[in-house]
């Protein structure tokens, strides 16, 4: 008896470590192409335990699974739940001229067989890339891959994504690792985002702020042409008693930090203006919000109690149906 009971908490233990072996934040980043302009991280278990996003789930989980669409229909036929078996996902792109490209990787349980019928059933062409299976479909978008290269890790993209991550190496975070070493986000967070913003965006922002005309136009002017310059983007979510956002922005000389600064206080001082008669609960959180700038850095922070979160989502109406996919 004794035996058996050694034996089966040693049976445990190992399924204990098998099922929390997920893979980590840094582990799932040496899949994202060094090419990704944006990069999105989201704790999904964090969110998932916390208290506030439990009651969300349940107050909006019928509508989401009583969609019929195709994607929901997909879902249920690989045997997957979003809110249910994936933990951590980070999100990857670029947005070149000519082609842009897209990347999700997916951690947390999945069902191999049903996946694959799942696929296969909808006409999917399959191939061994790296001794992983790449299911290879298309649609109005394009040709679109799906790859698992174990029952943890999903990744899905467009073709030329997923073959690219699939090839990788182990040194592909130089747009993420970066803003690490700079202290703008810790991959540990919840939710976190960097973004490289393209230089012709930036342009177009310049050109298009001397055209903006109507009401708040001098504090829209203002941000456009103080934007223009920002070169990275960084921010970060933690979800606690509070909700507490925090951002930096980099530009291209101490001068135009200065000038991104001013126009982001301009923008908050004028929110609270509109803000103060029909919200004035906002109006507080947005001058409690902090702004400052640092060399050719600009960083700030707002802290949002979640009571006022409830409140604010208590106000929307809870619409029929789930989100349109």
């Amino acid at each position: 008896m004794r035996a058996t009971i050694r034996f089966a908490l040693v049976l445990l233990l190992v399924t204990a470590s098998a099922v929390t072996a997920a893979p980590t934040p840094t582990e799932l980043l040496r899949w994202v192409p060094t090419d990704a302009q944006v990069v999105m991280a989201v704790d999904v278990a964090a969110f998932r335990a916390h208290p506030f996003v439990q009651g969300w789930i349940i107050e909006h989980q019928a509508a989401w699974t009583g969609i019929d669409s195709d994607l929901h229909r997909f879902l249920r036929d690989a045997g997957l739940d979003p809110l249910r078996d994936v933990d951590l996902m980070i999100v990857a792109g670029n947005a070149q001229e000519q082609e842009g490209h897209a990347l999700a990787l997916l951690a947390g349980r999945y069902d191999p067989a049903s996946l694959q019928a799942a696929m296969n059933a909808r006409g999917a062409v399959s191939e061994t890339l790296g001794g992983v299976t790449l299911f290879l479909g298309r649609d109005e978008d394009g040709r679109g891959a799906v790859a698992m290269p174990s029952a943890e890790l999903l990744i899905a993209g467009d073709e030329a994504a997923v073959r690219t991550a699939l090839a990788g190496s182990a040194t592909r975070r130089t747009l993420v690792s970066g803003a690490v070493a700079a202290g703008h986000i810790d991959v540990r967070a919840p939710f976190w985002l960097v973004a490289a913003v393209p230089d012709q965006l930036r342009q177009g922002v310049a050109t298009a702020s001397p055209q903006v005309d109507g009401e708040h136009a001098d504090t829209i002017r203002s941000v456009l042409g103080a934007g223009g310059t920002i070169q990275r983007v960084a921010m970060q979510a933690r979800l606690d008693k509070e909700l507490t956002l925090s951002g930096v922005a980099v530009t291209d000389t101490a001068e135009n930090a200065e000038r991104v600064c001013d126009a982001v206080k301009g923008a908050l001082a004028a929110a609270r203006l509109r803000l103060r008669e029909n919200h004035p609960e906002l109006v507080e959180v947005l001058r409690d919000a902090h702004v400052q700038a640092w060399q050719a850095e600009v960083s700030g922070y707002v802290v949002i109690p979640l009571p006022l979160i409830e409140t604010l989502v208590a106000a929307k109406p809870n619409p029929a149906s789930g989100p349109g996919i």
